[in-house]
């Protein structure tokens, strides 16, 4: 049997066979750190493939890059880090998503807070042909998280 993950649910999410390595980037602001946010959102983009194995990309950032990290490291799942700063200016990465891990991703599951980001992660998905997921999100408690599939 494939690989199988006991959803925050409850629910068994169960690879597919026969299925292609699924490299999912998980990116977004510095400031989110709801750990039920980031894997329910996860866990439900996974249900909606068809993988076989999983790996999580991820910057070397607080927030949701470790969100995610802890996500990924309960399914024992492999990790890979790409660094948060920008080749070519060493500033740290302004959409949370670097060119190399964009190329290097088949799918991107995007926390923003605003358009303008929103924007920038869609074009940056079509340039690389990621499958995209955006979940919008507002920091003030008691609203809650948008999904956007591009």
């Amino acid at each position: 049997m494939g690989l199988q993950l006991t959803a925050t649910d409850g629910s068994t999410i169960a690879a597919s066979t026969p299925a292609y390595p699924v490299r999912i980037a998980i990116v977004g602001t510095y400031e989110l750190f709801s750990f039920k946010l980031v894997s329910e959102r996860v866990e439900a983009l996974i249900r909606n493939v068809d993988f076989g194995d999983i790996e999580i990309s991820l910057l070397s950032a607080p927030g949701t890059g470790t969100i995610a990290r802890l996500w990924a490291m309960k399914y024992q799942l492999p990790i890979k880090l790409f660094s948060s700063r920008c080749p070519d200016t060493g500033a740290i990465c302004p959409t949370g998503m670097t060119e190399a891990m964009a190329a290097y991703a088949t799918h991107c599951i995007a926390f923003l807070e605003d358009d303008e980001s929103e924007r920038v992660f869609t074009q940056m998905a079509a340039d690389h042909e990621l499958k995209l997921r955006v979940v919008r999100y507002d920091r003030i408690p008691g609203r809650h998280a948008k999904d956007k599939d591009h």
